[in-house]
């Protein structure tokens, strides 16, 4: 029932980031992450102690070991899939959202523009910005200061359609890989309504549990051993 309860938690918080938006602010993301943590928290523990109780207690350790390699793995994969779920979609997108001026720039400097680093460092879009203006008054040989204002407005307009349109198109990618995650608590949710539920173990039963495996092992004991015990 906790895991159940847990991956539904998990699936409400994946529903609220469905509504992040280019405008989110940091507070509201905050509140809706909070959502789904509870979820987090009721899975993980309970997931661990249902496979405990599930198998004999001379394989706790191996069982523990496998759960804790598999959450690691699924870590690492899910990383992995979300990241490539955000490049694919914000490459994607930033080609339909940038401006037709920007394809006349250097291959370098677009990249520079349009790298997702750029949006959370103002002084590197600063240096940038500064860098080409520089380079393309100089090209510009002798102009007037109005001719000279009119390119620095020019080219600081250009970058920041530049700088918005790939904050757009990153996210873009943020809520596609936001929807993939949702798809993939409601696997989870599913499959855990099949859970089969099993009573825990108490002290009672582990030792009689582990008389039992006691008494097996005696039973299949070689020849050898039952001679000499004999």
């Amino acid at each position: 029932m906790s895991s159940r309860a847990g991956n539904g938690g998990l699936r409400g918080g994946r529903v609220f980031h469905d509504t992040h938006d280019v405008d989110n602010r940091a507070d509201r993301s905050d509140r809706q992450y909070d959502r789904g943590g509870p979820g987090v928290g009721l899975i993980q523990p309970v997931l661990t102690v249902a496979v405990q109780n599930a198998i004999p207690r001379t394989q706790l350790g191996a069982a523990t070991g496998t759960m804790t390699y598999l959450r690691s793995m699924g870590s690492t994969l899910g990383v992995a899939l979300m990241g490539t779920v955000v490049n694919t979609a914000a490459a994607s997108e930033l080609g339909r959202r940038l401006p037709v001026a920007a394809h006349r720039l250097p291959s370098d400097v677009l990249a520079a523009a349009t790298n997702s680093q750029m949006l959370v460092n103002a002084d590197a879009r600063h240096m940038l910005v500064t860098s080409v203006v520089h380079g393309a008054l100089q090209q510009a040989g002798q102009t007037t200061p109005a001719q000279q204002a009119t390119i620095s407005r020019q080219i600081t307009e250009l970058f920041n359609q530049i700088f918005e349109a790939a904050r757009q198109a990153l996210a873009i990618g943020i809520s596609h890989a936001f929807v993939a995650s949702l798809v993939i608590c409601g696997v989870a949710f599913l499959i855990a309504l099949f859970l089969k539920d099993v009573p825990l173990k108490n002290s009672e039963g582990a030792e009689a549990e582990e008389s039992e495996s006691v008494g097996e092992g005696e039973l299949s004991a070689p020849p050898v051993v039952r001679e000499l015990s004999s």
